[in-house]
Formats: structure tokens, sequence, C-alpha cells
């Protein structure tokens, strides 16, 4: 049974033509503010490190087991959730990472590093602290390159 009759039903079919064939409507594109940032490929690392300290300059892995890549970019923070992280020397500058332990937001009370990047070719493994994924253990820290 057909409620309201053959008009009603036309009139639907109609309306429901004209939403197939309805032009999208253009939405404006977000332009940058500002030239993107440079970035820099990262691998990410669980498990028990085979340098002591806070970072050691390696011949390309850090000896731990790599749970993930990824990149950084440059000049903005990044919140940490492994024990370790491996960063890939530049053979044309020297590049720093800014870490601060205790906290995720790159700033207040935590303790803050400077770990240097030499320019070069192998990879300065960093030890985060971050043992637990970062519920417990917070660190965080800013890439960037001279």
């Amino acid at each position: 049974m057909i409620i309201g009759g053959p008009t009603t039903v036309f009139a639907l079919l109609a309306a429901s033509a004209s939403l197939i064939n309805a032009t999208p409507v253009a939405r404006p594109q977000a332009q940058p503010s500002s030239p993107a940032s440079s970035s820099v490929n990262v691998a990410w690392y669980q498990g028990t490190m085979n340098f002591n300290g806070q970072s050691a300059n390696m011949a390309s892995s850090c000896g731990m087991v790599n749970v993930a890549s990824g990149s950084l970019a440059e000049d903005s923070c990044t919140n940490l959730h492994t024990l370790g992280m491996g960063i890939p020397q530049r053979s044309d500058k020297q590049c720093t990472f800014k870490m601060w332990t205790g906290v995720s937001t790159c700033d207040g009370d935590g303790s803050v590093a400077e770990i240097v990047i030499p320019q070069g070719n192998a990879t300065t493994c960093i030890n985060t602290g971050v043992e637990d994924g970062g519920k417990w253990y917070k660190a965080s820290g800013i890439y960037s390159c001279c």
C-alpha cells in the first residue's frame, strides 16, 4: 500500500533525482601559512639497549628491537612513546634533539637535555627513558638542525 498515492511517490522520486544530479559545492582549500619544515626519518626501538648513557653514535642500528619507523618534523614537539630512537646523521650539517623527560609537551617542569647529532653518516641512538609507552614515563623532544 502506498501512502499518499502516486503523486507523493512522484514527488519523492523527483526530489531524489535532484539530489543525485546536484552539483557539488567547492570548498576552499586551506593554504599553508608558512613553508613546510623538513623532517628526518627515525626508527623507534624497545628492548635492551646495547649502549650506556643517554645517547650513542652507532654504525646503523641501535641494537634494540626496531618496533616502528616514521619521521620527526624539524622544530616541532614530538611526544615520545618508545624507550629508544635512532636518528640518522646528516652528511651536510650537525643537528640537535632537545629532550624533556617527565613531560610530554616539550616545556614545563621536566628536566631537559640537548643531544648533539653530529655531522656524519652513522645513526645517533637516544635513550628516551619511556618504558611503558608513555603511560607513566614521559618524554618529548624537538629535532632541529643548524
